[in-house]
């Protein structure tokens, strides 16, 4: 509990937070912002978790520092291996599947980063302007792929469609990103959507994930917040439908 002004500012400066104009607001009401929980203003550093450093304590010495595998360490990959597709409801991953896990000591804008890099460097020379397409609102990839070079465009997801996005103004912007440039189109999938909280309905994470692959767009499927849901829902699974049915073709084909 802080008295507002610790956290905005006496007001005699200009502050461009919606947070802060709903303080004052609850001020000039006649209630006592020293009564407001502030849930998100940063991480704390001073200490760390009791249960977190008794945790550490126990894990054996060749789990700290550095790895000497480029996928995780094997003990945590071999988990995540049978955990993610289990809670995806995916086939089995690994050696010889149709697909991998693997475990990143990168943070995740350093990973999407590296991916978008990757792209860069799969194109032609000649290709024009690299696109990414996300949502707005949204997560700061605009922060990780402007620095690229990516041109940003984005679809909108509001209140009043329950901030769903439309997948006709995603196609749409697919299209026009494939006619306006022969380098990567890059389509970011955040289903459990960040900052609404919304979770995207799975027949529209369907059409957008097959508006990608109909105009040859690579897909970034941000799903931090997969197991943050209401109780008693069922989150959106993107990699579900992302992967199954591009295994399923692939096992067809192999069968003929």
């Amino acid at each position: 509990m802080h008295p507002g002004e610790d956290i905005i500012g006496d007001g005699q400066l200009p502050n461009p937070y919606g947070d802060a104009e709903l303080l004052r607001r609850y001020a000039a009401l006649g209630h006592d912002p020293a009564g407001v929980s502030y849930l998100s203003l940063g991480e704390t550093w001073h200490s760390a978790a009791p249960g977190l450093v008794a945790a550490l304590g126990e894990v054996p010495p060749h789990s700290h520092g550095y790895l000497l595998t480029p996928y995780g360490l094997p003990a945590l990959q071999s988990v995540l291996r049978d955990y993610i597709p289990a809670d995806h409801g995916l086939p089995p991953a690994g050696p010889g599947a149709d697909y991998d896990v693997a475990v990143s000591q990168h943070s995740t804008r350093s990973s999407m980063y590296h991916y978008g890099r990757l792209l860069l460097e799969e194109q032609d020379a000649a290709a024009s302007r690299p696109v990414a397409v996300c949502s707005s609102p949204g997560w700061d990839y605009p922060g990780v792929y402007s620095a690229l070079g990516y041109d940003m465009r984005h679809f909108e997801v509001s209140p009043g469609r329950g901030y769903q996005p439309d997948p006709r103004d995603v196609e749409e912007l697919l299209l026009k990103a494939r006619r306006d440039t022969s380098g990567p189109v890059l389509l970011i999938l955040n289903a459990q959507h960040n900052p609404t909280g919304a979770d995207g309905e799975a027949a529209a994470v369907r059409a957008m994930v097959r508006a990608a692959l109909a105009y040859d767009a690579a897909l970034l499927v941000d799903d931090a917040y997969y197991a943050v849901h209401d109780p008693g829902t069922s989150p959106t699974p993107t990699l579900r439908i992302l992967l199954v049915p591009l295994v399923s073709q692939r096992v067809r084909r192999c069968r003929k």
